[in-house]
């Protein structure tokens, strides 16, 4: 069976238990699921979907969750995962370029709507590729300990996520101000259109078939937009606020907003489709 499907069988196992063990599992998933990035994508949900056909079997014979995989789950899993085959070093930089490609693509897309003309910063560009790496791993670590960390450490875990997105926003919004304008290049009116434009075509077509990353198209579109009649406005040495300030603000706001009503439906759909 392929990824897809293994996952798709165990959402449908996990909708047979009581409620009280799809909490249970649900966390353990989670945890599985954390760890997704030191190890095989398809053995880590293999292994998942075999604890939960095991479980299915079990729970037929009145053991609940915590009777049959015990009271330190934690424990168990890393157990688990200390016999998981590690994700090959290209998977890993697959990765990580994918994290960096739209790091560095969303501020590509935003100097177009604030600039008159697109300008290629590669230091600003790297320095995004490693801000959001190192962001997005310690994330995907806090939120594991989060999982099932008592109730005094939870409070230190949310304490740290908060100030890992912090620095790392405050960082892009204002550490990269003071790099050296090292090797920029301008790329000029049609052109950047043209680039931008494919570019964002391009990331849509590619994450179509992903529900919860096709909103961002949303904000993608809107994006463009204003960088369309930015352009225009300057073209036509049109000066008023109306145009050049409140127009655009609105247009991003509008685009941030559809781009939540999605997130939040295609939630409860989510929700809905597994019995919660």
């Amino acid at each position: 069976m392929t990824s897809a499907i293994y996952y798709k069988e165990t959402q449908d196992l996990v909708q047979t238990f009581s409620q009280e063990d799809q909490a249970y599992f649900q966390d353990l998933w989670d945890y599985f699921n954390f760890a997704g990035f030191l190890y095989e994508e398809k053995a880590l949900k293999e292994q998942v979907y075999n604890l939960a056909l095991d479980f299915s079997q079990a729970s037929g014979d009145g053991w609940t969750a915590k009777d049959y995989f015990g009271q330190d789950p934690k424990g168990m899993a890393d157990q688990i995962l200390e016999n998981m085959p590690k994700e090959s070093t290209r998977s890993v930089l697959k990765y990580g370029a994918i994290v960096s490609g739209i790091v560095i693509f969303y501020r590509l897309l935003s100097d177009f709507a604030s600039q008159a003309v697109l300008v290629l910063k590669p230091l600003v560009y790297l320095t995004d590729s490693i801000l959001g790496l190192l962001a997005v791993g310690l994330l995907f670590y806090l939120l594991r300990r989060l999982i099932f960390a008592e109730e005094k450490s939870k409070k230190a875990i949310y304490v740290a996520v908060v100030l890992v997105l912090g620095i790392y926003f405050i960082s892009e919004i204002v550490g990269v101000r003071f790099l050296p304008a090292f090797a920029w290049l301008t790329v000029p009116n049609p052109w950047d259109t043209f680039l931008m434009t494919g570019a964002s075509a391009g990331l849509i077509l590619w994450q179509w078939k992903e529900e919860f990353v096709r909103a961002f198209i949303f904000p993608i579109l809107s994006f463009l937009v204003v960088g369309f009649l930015h352009r225009w406005t300057l073209a036509q040495g049109i000066q008023n606020s109306t145009m050049t300030m409140i127009l655009p603000t609105v247009i991003i706001v509008i685009g941030l907003m559809i781009y939540y009503w999605f997130m939040i439906s295609a939630l409860k759909k989510n929700k809905t489709e597994n019995g919660e």
